[in-house]
């Protein structure tokens, strides 16, 4: 719900587009794109608890940082803070 007041838009309008979930399941969604090349993102968490969604997000950082290229993670994240879901603005 965090996520469609963000987007003032019901969830289904952009679930594929979004990572959602546990960091885990950001960085998965993420992988893709740092295969590809992407070693940047904005991330613009959501969540209820601003210290857990920072750690949430550095979490995706740390787990994107296992692979074979450099990630930086930016954005909201650095500044307030969803581990439980987040917007990914991906550079290449």
């Amino acid at each position: 719900t965090a996520m469609q007041g963000f987007y003032g838009l019901p969830f289904e309008r952009f679930e594929r587009y979004s990572p959602y979930g546990t960091p885990a399941d950001v960085a998965e969604f993420l992988a893709g794109y740092v295969a590809e090349g992407c070693t940047e993102f904005n991330l613009i968490p959501q969540g209820t608890d601003p210290e857990e969604t920072v750690a949430g997000a550095a979490e995706v950082k740390r787990l994107l940082a296992g692979s074979s290229a450099a990630v930086s993670v930016s954005g909201a994240a650095a500044a307030a803070g969803a581990g439980a879901a987040a917007v990914a603005a991906v550079q290449r």
